[in-house]
């Protein structure tokens, strides 16, 4: 039953038609790899490009700006938080 089994595989794998069709998975998962490449490298050059328009402003400046983007980010997440979990947050404030 095995040996069927394992001839059954081996005639399977050597078909033409999976082997083309394995081939362009492997050719659409590649061009997916290399778009996220690209996306990904070009964030890396947008935050590079960031970096070096903030070296040509004072530090107490950047670190102030960070300070309100973080603040930014952090009252996005509550207003996500409550929006996401209305009935947690109304149960706590009756406490």
């Amino acid at each position: 039953m095995f040996l069927m089994h394992i001839k059954w595989l081996v005639k399977f794998f050597k078909e033409p038609e999976w082997q083309a069709r394995q081939r362009e998975k492997t050719k659409e998962l590649e061009r997916l790899r290399q778009q996220e490449d690209e996306e990904e490298e070009r964030i890396v050059d947008e935050y590079r490009e960031v970096g070096m328009h903030l070296k040509n402003f004072p530090q107490e400046d950047v670190f102030r700006a960070k300070k309100l983007v973080s603040s930014f980010i952090k009252s996005a997440e509550e207003i996500e938080e409550v929006l996401l979990h209305p009935i947690n947050i109304l149960a706590d404030e009756d406490c």
